[in-house]
C-alpha cells in the first residue's frame, strides 16, 4: 500500500491544525466545519500521488455531502475509493478530539486500530510506538498524528482520569 510522502504529511498535519480550529469556532465541534478549513488548507491527498482535476472535485464534494447527511453515499463511495472514507473519518475523529479539548481531565487519546489494519507492520508499529511515553498508541490530546494510510479506519479513544 502507497504511503504518504513527507511533504504530504507535513500539509496534512498543518490542514488538521486549521481544522480543528475551524471545528472549535463551530458550534458543536462540527465535522462540516474541520473539513472545508481543512480542504482550503491543502489538507486532501492521495498516498504519495497528486490529487487534481474532477476526481478532487469529486472528492471534496462528496466529502461534505457525506459529513452533512451524516453518511457516505455507497455510489460515491465506490467511485472515489479508500480516500473518501478517509477523509470522512479523519474529519469525525478529528472533531470528536476537539469537542474535549476543554476539558482539563482528558489530556490524551489511545489510537485504536480495526482488525484489518493489524494486517500491516507499518500501522501495527505506529499504534505500539510510546512517542510520548505515555504509553502504547497514547498520545497528548492536542498532539496531531498522521496516520499511514493502511490504518484507514484507525479511531481516537480519549482517554478518562483514573479513578482512585
Amino acid at each position: 500500500m502507497e504511503n504518504y510522502t513527507a511533504r504530504q504529511v507535513a500539509s496534512i498535519r498543518s490542514a488538521i491544525r486549521h481544522g480543528r480550529i475551524a471545528a472549535g469556532r463551530s458550534a458543536h465541534g462540527d465535522a462540516e466545519a474541520f473539513a472545508r478549513a481543512f480542504i482550503k488548507h491543502d489538507g486532501i491527498h492521495a498516498p504519495g500521488a497528486a490529487l487534481e482535476g474532477e476526481t478532487r472535485r469529486r472528492l471534496i464534494t462528496s466529502l461534505l455531502v457525506s459529513l452533512r447527511d451524516g453518511q457516505v453515499n455507497a455510489d460515491q463511495a465506490a467511485k472515489l475509493g479508500p480516500i473518501l472514507m478517509r477523509e470522512y473519518n479523519r474529519a469525525l475523529a478529528e472533531t470528536y478530539l476537539v469537542r474535549h479539548f476543554g476539558n482539563p481531565e482528558i489530556t490524551a487519546y489511545r489510537l485504536l486500530v480495526p482488525p484489518e489494519g493489524r494486517r500491516f507492520s507499518s500501522c501495527r508499529r505506529f499504534v505500539r510506538s510510546d512517542a510520548f511515553g505515555l504509553g502504547p498508541g497514547v498520545v497528548p490530546l492536542e498532539e496531531i498524528v498522521v496516520p499511514p494510510p493502511c490504518c484507514d479506519g484507525i479511531r481516537f479513544q480519549v482517554l478518562l482520569p483514573e479513578a482512585g
